[in-house]
């Protein structure tokens, strides 16, 4: 947290959808982190859910970026939500 009174939670979503299901089943598995990283109720990655708490003001950006997975797609959700 960025006032240090505890942890916050940051999280990876991924729910068995039919999508999700034909990329394992075709052998496309490679693809399921970019499909994470479009807007989805099925998926999300941990750099949509770091910039979410960095833009909730619980995290600093430093801070997410050292826990992000992809730091380019990380900055740019920090400037698509207006952060930094």
């Amino acid at each position: 947290k960025k006032d240090r009174s505890g942890p916050v939670l940051a999280y990876e979503k991924l729910i068995n959808s039919f999508k999700i299901k034909t990329f394992i089943r075709e052998g496309k598995t490679h693809q399921i982190r970019s499909q994470m990283q479009l807007p989805g109720d099925e998926y999300s990655s941990i750099d949509v859910s770091l910039a979410r708490l960095v833009n909730e003001g619980k995290i600093t950006a430093e801070e997410g970026l050292k826990h992000t997975d992809n730091p380019q797609f990380f900055q740019e959700q920090l400037k698509q939500r207006g952060t930094r």
